[in-house]
């Protein structure tokens, strides 16, 4: 019956050393993002921090794949969850904000940002993207 029990633990062991080391999403590098070396494009840029585990930013994504059909903008998303160049691009962000990275969704567009995520700050960030389109923006994180 030992033997039986020892195999047992062995066998899960190894199956949940599997299953563990096989679940990372995606390579988390340490080197940093400068924001001002990004690609960019002539478009207005729309950066958005989140986390694929919020539920707020879950409802938030269907929201800005429809701006980015109706509007020439580019939307830069920066997963931030064991990710430590969008983390460090996310601090960098909000301190030339002027406020402190703790919250998600963050977007930012222009020279305004946005924390969370209701149908107020959609209309915001709706009327904010036609004003820039109307007269231009000054985008700061560009």
């Amino acid at each position: 019956m030992k033997t039986n029990s020892t195999f047992w633990i062995c066998a899960a062991l190894l199956v949940s050393m599997f299953v563990f080391t096989g679940c990372q999403s995606e390579i988390v590098h340490d080197e940093p993002i400068v924001l001002s070396e990004i690609s960019y494009s002539e478009q207005l840029t729309v950066f958005y921090f989140y986390q694929a585990t919020c539920p707020v930013c879950r409802q938030m994504a269907p929201f800005l794949d429809a701006l980015e059909e109706t509007y020439d903008i580019q939307i830069l998303r920066f997963e931030l969850q064991g990710n430590i160049p969008h983390q460090q691009a996310f601090r960098q962000s909000a301190q030339l904000f002027g406020f402190e990275a703790r919250n998600v969704p963050t977007t930012f567009i222009a020279d305004k940002y946005f924390i969370g995520f209701s149908d107020s700050i959609a209309d915001q960030i709706t009327n904010l993207i036609q004003q820039c389109e109307l007269g231009g923006c000054e985008e700061l994180l560009k």
